[in-house]
């Protein structure tokens, strides 16, 4: 399912985001 992947794509960013910073 596409959204899965959206949703997941999303989270995993948000993750690196919150780690970088």
């Amino acid at each position: 399912d596409v959204g899965a992947y959206v949703l997941t794509s999303v989270l995993g960013v948000s993750s690196l985001r919150e780690l970088s910073s």
